[in-house]
């Protein structure tokens, strides 16, 4: 299961919500045997974000995998990630952070998996 926690300063209304989780939901196959179905998102608006000693509109992505994936994947997970952020939330890219983490153990559904 993938979980995707996005924080921006940004005001993101229930359709902005929903766009980002569609086309986010849209590309998480990238990453083997991840898809759409467990993925989990949480979108947590209006942060009280600084970057570079300053508020600005910015946002940052954790993204957890159960599992490591291969590095191209990644890297063209991020590249997208990049682009659907900013297209959404008219965030510049320079302004928008990822950073992916892998855990090799996981629980979900009451089980270690």
């Amino acid at each position: 299961m993938p979980f995707i926690d996005i924080r921006t300063t940004r005001t993101v209304t229930a359709a902005k919500s929903e766009a980002l989780k569609s086309r986010i939901g849209g590309i998480i196959d990238i990453i083997p045997e991840k898809s759409e179905a467990v993925l989990m998102i949480d979108i947590n608006d209006k942060c009280n974000l600084f970057f570079g000693g300053k508020r600005q509109e910015c946002c940052y992505m954790a993204v957890n995998l159960h599992h490591e994936a291969p590095m191209e994947n990644k890297k063209e997970m991020i590249e997208k990630l990049f682009v659907i952020v900013a297209s959404e939330l008219e965030i510049e890219q320079d302004n928008i952070f990822i950073t992916i983490s892998e855990f090799p153990y996981w629980g979900a559904g009451g089980h270690y998996i």
